[in-house]
């Protein structure tokens, strides 16, 4: 139970290309927000979730497309 041994972090990604617009189109999550977009296409997002294998799975799934600050 997540609950109650860890609380949700706040997560900074940055995506481009394909993986940029998946993500504007399609938001991982509820808490997802777009922080900013850069003029070639970059998107940065934030998210509130847990920092689980999940997650980096989830992540790993755009490969070079999606960094982390």
């Amino acid at each position: 139970d997540y609950n109650a041994h860890r609380q949700p972090k706040l997560i900074y990604r940055w995506f481009k290309g394909w993986a940029a617009s998946y993500i504007l189109a399609l938001p991982l999550h509820k808490s997802q927000k777009v922080v900013s977009q850069t003029d070639d296409g970059r998107v940065k997002i934030s998210l509130v979730v847990y920092d689980t294998m999940e997650l980096e799975g989830m992540f790993l799934r755009f490969g070079a497309d999606s960094w982390s600050e």
